[in-house]
């Protein structure tokens, strides 16, 4: 399994309620791509900080990954959901439990 972090830095004047709103639509719009397993996201409850706002991601594999990337509602989510609300951002990919069989996680 491998967990993918994105870590935002958000633009100055993003209000809580917009915050929300990014939650919401990160969770409807990125578990209709079947290559996602699990998601998370949230914002920073310690001020201030740079990265403000994160998704974690979890697919089976890189290949997974990869596609999940090149999926059109992954793009359109990039550009219509994130873009708007960040100026930079950072990602970060790991390895959980290497050789584990994901049916009995």
């Amino acid at each position: 399994m491998i967990s993918h972090i994105v870590l935002c830095q958000l633009r100055d004047g993003v209000t809580s309620a917009e915050i929300d709103g990014m939650m919401r639509k990160t969770r409807t719009q990125l578990l209709k791509i079947p290559e996602v397993k699990s998601i998370r996201c949230g914002r920073r409850i310690e001020s201030p900080h740079e990265w403000g706002f994160f998704v974690t991601l979890e697919f089976e594999s890189m290949e997974r990954l990869a596609s999940f990337r090149a999926n059109p509602l992954s793009m359109r989510y990039r550009e219509e959901i994130l873009a708007p609300h960040i100026i930079a951002f950072s990602e970060l990919n790991y390895e959980l439990d290497p050789g584990k069989d994901v049916r009995f996680s």
